[in-house]
């Protein structure tokens, strides 16, 4: 029966040391854990904001003439709606070299008859991140880069040049 008394006055502890386990235990695994997780979520944000920032682009760009027609329209209205967005952030930043693409069926006595504008145009961004905390050591890159593309319709008409009937 000693002997038992024995063991358990080895393992009792006092309060002071169980708090400093505690803390160390805390700083060591927690703490990182959570510095982690607001990088991903940093990640997150910047992708869904990167693919709200290139719908609105997008949604710009169609709102006029296609390439074909004026030349260079479709990329600058995206550029345009860009920069409306876009304001200079230092953890994220949206490249301004943006990919603006079309398909446009070919348009048939569009200058005699006019007519609606028949295709799409996408816009491709890409976005960068630096999250301050632990991922990008772990990962070993300066930042982390995020893309998204998105199509829309032309929503445009070409209109009839007016003639008077009266000649």
């Amino acid at each position: 029966m000693s002997g038992n008394k024995a063991f358990f006055r080895q393992s009792v502890r006092s309060s002071v040391a169980s708090s400093i386990i505690e803390a160390t235990f805390c700083i060591v695994f927690f703490i990182p854990f959570v510095l982690l997780l607001v990088d991903f979520g940093l990640v997150v944000l910047v992708s869904i904001w990167n693919h709200d920032v290139c719908c609105y682009a997008a949604r710009h760009a169609s709102r006029g003439l296609p390439d074909a027609i004026s030349k260079g329209a479709p990329r600058k209205r995206a550029v345009d709606a860009l920069k409306s967005v876009v304001y200079p952030r230092t953890l994220m930043t949206i490249e301004p070299n943006i990919d603006v693409r079309e398909t446009v069926k070919p348009i048939v006595d569009g200058d005699v008859f006019g007519g609606q504008v028949e295709g799409t145009v996408t816009v491709s961004t890409v976005a960068e991140v630096a999250p301050p905390f632990l991922l990008l050591p772990i990962l070993g890159k300066s930042k982390i880069s995020l893309s998204a593309s998105q199509t829309y319709p032309y929503t445009s008409t070409l209109t009839a040049p007016s003639q008077s009937l009266a000649q």
